[in-house]
């Protein structure tokens, strides 16, 4: 033990306050009371001893063994084997060591002066002489010290500066077994190497070196002693990860970034599912393994040789439907297809009656804006969340129209009307006469107005099929001579399209020759109206003679006679 007190500074000079308690490091493991962590001991056992004693100094001093508990046993701290140390609470009561037994006494032999360096450094002097630290921890928060009047007492805080150290070290100490315990830390032993499990006190240990251990997936990198209790002393092995890459390939589907992880790490932590139009993502596969959210690269890599393997994307096909609507043609059946799958692979055309021609299909739902159906689904709908479209058929009339209620080449009075029809009922026909567009009437009719001259008429479908006839239409009619059959008469437009007066015959008897008598006469009847004939040359009888006509007088007085005597009897009776 030094006779002065040569340095002043804390115990510890890192201090972190959680939940009322203090800690000497970030990761809040070790109270600021803690000998073992201190960065006093950390001071003495490096910076001072490699500083303070020379290479044969070295040689001489030896690795004490300390216990490092509250005075009452109830706040323990880690054994440690220090180079160089300060002295205990146990230590300054112990008569043995010329120190007065009692904590309270103003003990001169525990009153140490301060060097002119610890000056320099501010140890804080009272009655002459400064405090010293001790390492006995009294809680998580203090440790004892030796106050500048000489009696041991449990300090204020470990972060003073003004505190005096007074280092002390043992020379060539007597020779002690030290058991040895390892934790690899998930590592494990070479084939065939043997750990030495102990060792004298006064000799260095050759602990295990890289060729010794090995651990999958890290590489070695040296021993750290974490514990010493009891005599046996604990070195737990330190590993640097290995890096390795995990690449995707996403197999059609949207990029996956590489990705850098560690042996044990999960391949697919923090990695976003690709995407894929027309196809769900169905997970990643390596070689014939599929790979789950808990695959590990460890799981995965034939051994830690490995340092990159590749991942690839999986997927299921979406389905989806092409309707058809025929428009009037033969039906054809809804087409299930996927993605890639040709649009009209395999479709068969309808056919429809009425003189129409296939001539293709367009898009009736929903609106899309390819130009051609010579495509995959894919590229027809370029959104894989549209899953059903409809078609249209698109048909060519190839029949023209026909003009009702004209005749071609013919004449005709007055205005004409006329219907034009189509047997594509979706369209109307355009309707043209003598070179301008007319449109029909309510009642679907066309007018050719009187003109006195030529009308060409001309019919137009949507596939340009045309009808045409041509007709000369005049303002009036012109009336004939009558015409007549045997039973009626009438006069009609020499042009033939009206007829007015039409009606029955009246006949009456016409002379052509008269009767006399010597000689029969001739006659015929003849209409009033329209003077049409019939029975002609029907003879008349001759006119009778004076004496005939003498004889007709007096029978025709006889008959007379005679039908008077009947009714007288048919009275008298």
């Amino acid at each position: 033990m030094c006779d002065n007190i040569i340095d002043s500074q804390s115990y510890q000079n890192f201090v972190i306050r959680k939940d009322d308690k203090l800690y000497n490091s970030k990761d809040f493991t070790n109270y600021v009371s803690d000998w073992e962590t201190c960065s006093l001991r950390q001071w003495l056992n490096k910076t001072f001893y490699n500083t303070a004693f020379s290479r044969e100094e070295k040689m001489l001093i030896g690795t004490t063994f300390l216990e490092n508990n509250s005075p009452d046993g109830t706040w323990f701290g880690t054994d440690t084997g220090d180079k160089i140390f300060i002295l205990s609470f146990e230590d300054v009561i112990n008569s043995a060591y010329g120190f007065d037994s009692s904590k309270s006494e103003f003990d001169e032999a525990r009153k140490l002066k301060g060097t002119d360096y610890s000056k320099c450094q501010g140890v804080y002097i009272s009655q002459g002489y400064p405090h010293w630290w001790l390492r006995t921890p009294g809680d998580g928060k203090a440790v004892y010290l030796v106050s500048s009047y000489g009696w041991a007492a449990l300090g204020q805080g470990v972060y003073g500066t003004g505190v005096g150290v007074v280092p002390a070290l043992k020379l060539n100490p007597k020779a002690v077994d030290v058991s040895v315990v390892y934790d690899l830390d998930g590592g494990a032993w070479a084939e065939g190497y043997t750990a030495p499990t102990s060792y004298k006190a006064n000799e260095t240990l050759a602990l295990p070196t890289a060729e010794n251990v090995v651990r999958a997936g890290y590489t070695f990198s040296g021993w750290e002693q974490t514990s010493f209790v009891n005599k046996t002393v604990t070195y737990t092995a330190k590993w640097i990860s290995n890096g390795y890459t995990v690449s995707f390939d996403s197999n059609g589907g949207t990029a996956v970034a590489d990705k850098s992880l560690k042996w044990s790490d999960k391949v697919l932590d923090g990695v976003s599912d690709p995407t894929k139009a027309g196809y769900t993502f169905a997970g990643w596969k390596y070689a014939d393994s599929a790979v789950s959210s808990d695959t590990k690269f460890s799981d995965l890599a034939a051994d830690d040789k490995v340092s990159e393997i590749t991942l690839v994307a999986e997927w299921t096909a979406k389905t989806y439907t092409i309707k058809f609507d025929t428009r009037g043609g033969t039906p054809v059946a809804d087409k299930t297809l996927h993605w890639d799958d040709k649009v009209l692979d395999g479709v068969v055309p309808p056919t429809k009656e009425g003189g129409f021609e296939f001539i293709g299909w367009n898009i009736v739902s929903p609106k899309l804006s390819v130009t051609t159906l010579n495509c995959t689904y894919g590229e027809l709908v370029q959104d894989d969340s549209i899953d059903t479209v409809t078609l249209g058929a698109v048909w060519r009339d190839t029949e023209k129209p026909v003009i009702i209620g004209l005749e071609n080449g013919k004449i005709y009075c007055g205005p004409q009307k006329f219907k034009v029809t189509d047997n594509d009922t979706s369209r109307t026909a355009v309707v043209i006469i003598n070179g301008k567009s007319v449109e029909p009437d309510a009642d679907g009719y066309y007018t050719a107005e009187p003109a006195n001259g030529e009308f060409k008429i001309i019919a137009v479908d949507s596939f340009a099929n045309m009808a045409m006839v041509q007709i000369t239409v005049n303002a009036a009619h012109d009336y004939s001579d009558w015409k007549f059959d045997e039973n009626e008469h009438w006069k009609e437009c020499k042009y033939g399209d009206s007829v007015i007066e039409k009606g029955e015959h009246t006949f009456e008897w016409v002379t052509d020759k008269e009767a006399t008598e010597t000689e029969k006469g001739i006659a015929h009847e003849e209409c009033t109206v329209c003077h049409a004939k019939r029975n002609e040359n029907t003879e008349v009888q001759k006119l009778k003679t004076k004496w005939e006509k003498i004889r007709d007088w007096l029978i025709s007085i006889l008959v007379k006679i005679i039908k008077w005597f009947i009714d007288l009897i048919k009275d008298v009776c």
